[in-house]
Formats: structure tokens, sequence, C-alpha cells
């Protein structure tokens, strides 16, 4: 959408070369629904799981770091250990203090594969503490059996 448009105007009114235009815009939360995805990265946003916010991260080739998710309930935004993130390629994103109980949730699943916009059906890393194995990926072959891979957890992986 266009700045003129945002005010109401049909066209492109004529402005003189010499003029500065500030426009200042006023929403709500839920107005970020319908922005380009450069807009709301960085910032806490209400998730499609009720309860739960979620912030997504833009990449950052330098260091190199990937678009990823944080998904905290709104009491936790600001404490790492309470929240699950995932990488755009659906791999954990802060392996250290990432929440293996919230991240198994399926709330927490759903949140995060909405805000990267990834397929409901899509499989999130995860751990399973109790037997100290690392989903990596499940590939769904309709018709056939399906393929998981699992990893042994390392003491870096804790």
């Amino acid at each position: 959408m266009r700045w003129w448009e945002i005010v109401g105007r049909p066209q492109k009114p004529e402005l003189p070369v010499e003029d500065d235009l500030l426009i200042t815009v006023v929403m709500s939360v839920d107005d970020f629904a319908g922005l380009p995805v450069q807009l709301v990265e960085g910032r806490w946003m209400p998730s499609v799981s009720s309860g739960l916010l979620v912030r997504v991260d833009p990449a950052d080739p330098r260091i190199p770091l990937q678009r990823h998710v944080h998904v905290a309930h709104k009491k936790h935004t600001r404490d790492k250990s309470m929240q699950a993130s995932w990488n755009a390629d659906k791999s954990r994103h802060d392996k250290k203090t990432f929440n293996a109980k919230l991240g198994g949730q399926a709330s927490y699943q759903e949140a995060a594969r909405a805000a990267l916009g990834l397929e409901p059906e899509t499989t999130l890393e995860w751990v399973n503490r109790r037997s100290d194995l690392i989903m990596l990926c499940e590939q769904i072959i309709p018709g056939r059996t399906f393929k998981v891979v699992l990893q042994m957890r390392t003491a870096d992986d804790q």
C-alpha cells in the first residue's frame, strides 16, 4: 500500500520537491497482522496459539544467523529459559537455553510453524529428555512408511 492510499487519497498528490513529508501511523498490535514481514520482525506479537507470543528475528549472514522464531507465554518474554526457539531450517535455535518441556508442546510448535510460514505438518527439531534423543527430521511418504532421523544428545546440546 502506498502512503497516499493510507491517508485516503486515490492518487499521489503533487508535492513541491523541497517539502519533506512526515507520516506518523498509530497502530495496535492487531494491525501488524497484514504488514510485510520486515515490519514485524524483532517484536513480540500474538501467535496463532492462545496465550503465546512469537518473535521472529531476521537472518544475519555476517554471523551467520538464520531467520528464527522465539515462542513464549506472554509473562515469559524476558526469560530465555522459559522459551523455545527454532530456525527457519526447523532446527532448534538457542540450544543451550531451549526449554525442551515447552518445545515439546504442540501449541508452541504450532505457533513457531505459523510464524515461520512452515506447513502445519512440518516437524520441528525437539529433544526427548527421557531417551536423550534429538528428532532431527521426519519425512512422510504418502502410502509408505516414514523416515525418522534420531541423534544421541551430547554434552554440548544440553
